[in-house]
């Protein structure tokens, strides 16, 4: 039986101390689900002021509340960070600063789907239509085969009335992503 005791940096035998918790939460997000490598980033943290990563690893371990009480600054967050701020303030019903994160997290990044998917989400959520459909006419044309903005844009021609629009989008959506239960609600 082999015994699991960690990640080992081929290029730097004494990584510092940031790039080794950095590493453990990467590892578990993009490879491994094991439990070992998300709880050794917990043990690397704790003492630490690492903000940054300490966010990273509440919203991974889904600790919303804690994720959004870490002292950050926000200015000084990538695109991924301020929408795991948002994402985290999704989950704990606070939709408007939810609102502020994603709309900061998509004008800092708008090539990435899952920024721009979950903003547009959070629109249908808070009833902001008129930024529902702007944002979902927008993605459409930076993602044209992306089964979910399709659907997205579907909803609001349903309920602008426009019943063509809709019927097409919908199709597109469900030619697009057929098993995705969301479409076809």
């Amino acid at each position: 039986m082999q015994r699991l005791v960690g990640l080992y940096a081929v290029n730097n035998v004494k990584p510092e101390l940031e790039y080794q918790i950095k590493a453990y939460l990467e590892y578990w997000e993009k490879f491994d689900k094991n439990p070992f490598y998300i709880t050794k980033a917990g043990e690397l943290l704790k003492g630490t002021a690492y903000h940054k990563l300490w966010l990273k690893y509440f919203y991974l371990k889904q600790e919303y509340s804690k994720a959004t009480s870490v002292e950050l600054d926000e200015k000084k967050l990538s695109s991924w960070e301020l929408f795991m701020l948002g994402y985290s303030y999704i989950r704990t019903s606070k939709m408007s600063q939810a609102v502020f994160y994603l709309e900061k997290a998509y004008a800092a990044d708008t090539t990435m789907p899952r920024i721009s998917k979950e903003l547009l989400r959070t629109y249908f959520a808070m009833n902001k239509m008129v930024k529902a459909k702007q944002l979902a006419l927008s993605l459409a044309k930076e993602f044209p085969v992306d089964g979910e903005i399709a659907n997205g844009l579907a909803r609001i021609y349903v309920m602008q009335g426009k019943d063509a629009l809709a019927k097409q989008q919908m199709a597109k959506a469900l030619k697009l992503v057929p098993d995705d239960l969301a479409v076809w609600s």
